[in-house]
Formats: structure tokens, C-alpha cells, sequence
């Protein structure tokens, strides 16, 4: 749809505007009719104050006829239209959308494969340099370690690819939350300008999920939070018994829903339920709630080096292991992601 065709749409879209344009044509014709038509025909320009009188009641006299038989009527076309027009450009938008997917999972299967073997060669190639270089000086340490972080994004970013094109079927056992987090904590790099806060309880019961598949959902979304206070800030990462009815984080009633923006600081902390909720909260930016629609959607992201997977993966994880994510944020007071899962009742 053209702007032009917007315009027009928008023009009839506004009723009172229509209406009011009606009625001035209608007047204006009265008084056409009575001070030109009828004394040409008839002669005489007697009583034009009558004239003008009746031309400002026969005009609000129609006004209800022109609303019901044209104003709102055309009222109801524009608006069909337009909210047509919308959904047109959606349809548009994820087919478009589909298409990329579909062109992503056939090529990251074989792609990533590929670019495997050599990060991992290189990989051990700068792990045999570091003991060989033991005593180099601080420089040539320095790049080995960059060197070390840019093949880790890279591999994360290929083990993105090949859990979207297809997430494997969890291979579950009774886990300790507590060693789950702290192990995947150990995992990330953690700046000194990032304050970290672990409320981990001894006394939390096992859940059953797949302990590799839940410690990259953690590692990531770890990772995310301290991507997001690149200035440093506080990282808070927690874990609690939660009831049944509070087991889906506040604003995801169903599996894959989540808010678009809400208080980050969470309900009050319980010691019993039938669900374990960990959270992983920073001190960041936030997220505007625009972006917070688009979160969950495959190729969306805000960050410079990135592809837009990361939260897809963490989602269909999640929910491989019966479990649910949900997200929280505030501009400008940070951003809470809070993974549920279900207790298995045993001990950890």
C-alpha cells in the first residue's frame, strides 16, 4: 500500500473530520439553493436571515443520515483496510523471515561442521602456546588470550547454529542445582568491574534435565548479562523453591510466553514448592519494549557480534527439558531472565 493510499485510508479512518466536511458541503449547497437557484427562478432575495436559519437546521437535520449512511460506513471500510494492510505486511514479514530460517538450517548443519575441526586446531594451537610461551612477555600473552576469546565466541556462535537447525533430545539425570549454576559460573568470564552475587541454597531439591544443554542455557544467559554492563555493574544469580502457582515467571502463564516489560526485582523468596526458579539478573541498560517483542524471535539482536540465536537456543532448551523461560526488565535498572523447571523431590 502506497502513501498516497495511506492518506486516504487515514482521512477516512477519521470520522468527526469526514462528518464536519459533509455537513459544510451541505450547507454550502443550501445556501447556493437559496440565495442563487431560487431567486433566479422565482425572484427576490426576501428573508435571508429565514434562509440562513433553515440552511443551519436542514444541515443538522442530515448530519445523523450522512454518519449512518456514509461517515460511519466508510469509517468501518478504512478501518478494515488498514488492519487488512497489517496483517498483509506481518504475513509478509514472516514469510520473509521463514525463508531465511529455512536457508539457515540447511546450511548450518554442514557449515558448522566444517568450521569445527579448525577452531579446534586452533584452539590447541593456542593452548600449546601458552605453555610454551609461559615466561613471553605480557603483549604476546595478551593476544593468545584474545586470540582464545574469539575462537570461544566463535564456537559458542556454531553450537547456536547446530542446536537451532536441531535441538537434541535431552539426556536427563537427577542434578544439583547448586553445582549446575556454580559450574557454569566457572565457565564464564566474569570482568573485575562486574560485581558478582550468588543466592545458591544448600538445602534446594534436584531437578532432571540434561546437564550439558542447561549449563549452555545458563552460561549464555550469564554471558549475556555481563555484555550488558560493559561500563560494570552487578550480576546477580539466584536460585529457589517456587510453588505451582508461581512456577511460570510473572507475565508467562504458557510455555514460550513472556512479558513485554515488568518489575525486575521479583515476588518475595519461598522455601517450598514443587519448581526450582533460577534467575539471572544485571544491573544494565534494560531492554526497551520494542526490542522485548522481538526477544524470542530466531535472528534478532542488538548486539554487534552476533546472529540472534542465543535466546532462541536457550528457549528451545528450556522447554526440551519441561521447563519454561521468562524475562523482566526495566530501561535503564537492567534485566532478569528467570528459568523454571520442575523438582524432582529428591535430594540434591
Amino acid at each position: 500500500m502506497n502513501i498516497s493510499n495511506e492518506k486516504t485510508i487515514n482521512r477516512l479512518a477519521s470520522p468527526i473530520r469526514l462528518l464536519l466536511l459533509l455537513l459544510l458541503a451541505v450547507f454550502c449547497g443550501e445556501m447556493l439553493i437559496m440565495f442563487v437557484i431560487l431567486p433566479l427562478i422565482f425572484g427576490g432575495t426576501e428573508g435571508i436571515a429565514a434562509d440562513i436559519t433553515d440552511s443551519c437546521l436542514l444541515t443538522l437535520m442530515t448530519s445523523p443520515i450522512l454518519w449512518f449512511l456514509i461517515v460511519r460506513p466508510l469509517r468501518d471500510t478504512a478501518i478494515m483496510i488498514e488492519d487488512k494492510s497489517i496483517q498483509l505486511a506481518e504475513a509478509q514479514e514472516e514469510l520473509v523471515r521463514g525463508e531465511k530460517l529455512a536457508v539457515l538450517g540447511r546450511l548450518s548443519g554442514s557449515v558448522g561442521h566444517e568450521l569445527r575441526n579448525p577452531l579446534g586446531v586452533m584452539s590447541n594451537a593456542v593452548y600449546f602456546l601458552k605453555m610454551v610461551l609461559a615466561d613471553t612477555d605480557e603483549t604476546t600473552k595478551e593476544y593468545l588470550e584474545i586470540i582464545k576469546k574469539e575462537i570461544d565466541n566463535s564456537q559458542r556462535i556454531i553450537t547456536d547454529l547446530l542446536d537451532f537447525a536441531r535441538t537434541k533430545t535431552p539426556q536427563t539425570k537427577v542434578v544439583n542445582v547448586r553445582e549446575l549454576i556454580t559450574e557454569s559460573l566457572g565457565r564464564c568470564s566474569v570482568p573485575e568491574n562486574v560485581e558478582l552475587r550468588a543466592d545458591l541454597p544448600d538445602t534446594l531439591p534436584a531437578v532432571r534435565v540434561d546437564p550439558l544443554q542447561m549449563g549452555q542455557v545458563l552460561q549464555n544467559l550469564i554471558t549475556n548479562g555481563v555484555q550488558a554492563m560493559l561500563e560494570g555493574g552487578a550480576l546477580r544469580v539466584a536460585a529457589r523453591r517456587v510453588d505451582n502457582v508461581g512456577a511460570a515467571p510473572r507475565g508467562c502463564p504458557e510455555k514460550g510466553d513472556c512479558p513485554e516489560e515488568g518489575d525486575h526485582m521479583g515476588s518475595p523468596v519461598q522455601d517450598h514448592g514443587d519448581f526450582i526458579e533460577i534467575s539471572v539478573a544485571d544491573s544494565g541498560e534494560g531492554i526497551s519494549p520494542e526490542n522485548m517483542k522481538k526477544l524470542f524471535q530466531p535472528l534478532f539482536t542488538t548486539k554487534p557480534k552476533g546472529i540472534g540465536l542465543g535466546l532462541v537456543v536457550c528457549k528451545n532448551l528450556v522447554e526440551a527439558n519441561d521447563g519454561r523461560i521468562g524475562v523482566e526488565s526495566r530501561v535503564g535498572e537492567g534485566t532478569t531472565f528467570t528459568v523454571v523447571l520442575p523438582a524432582t523431590g529428591e535430594p540434591s
